[in-house]
């Protein structure tokens, strides 16, 4: 009565697809491009914020007396430099 239909199942996505591997190869050139330029950006942050805290410490070595605060190295001493820069 009824014939079984012979249809052979292909998935949708195979490696041999164009698809399959276009998607692969853009993602071979763009996973690169986006690390390298989050480590540009790392090493361009890590730079200007070296640059400006020698150059503080240039300013402070040459004039001392144009700093309003004693330079204070420990995080700690920094606050409570803070804090009472705040209450006064």
């Amino acid at each position: 009565m009824f014939r079984a239909l012979n249809i052979r199942h292909t998935p949708f996505l195979t490696w041999q697809s164009i698809r399959v591997k276009m998607m692969v190869g853009l993602f071979l050139i763009v996973i690169p491009l986006i690390a390298f330029l989050i480590y540009s950006n790392v090493y361009a942050i890590h730079t200007v914020r070296t640059q400006v805290a020698d150059n503080y410490l240039n300013g402070l070595m040459l004039e001392p007396e144009l700093s309003d605060f004693n330079f204070y190295t420990e995080p700690d001493e920094r606050l409570f430099v803070k804090q009472r820069i705040d209450v006064i």
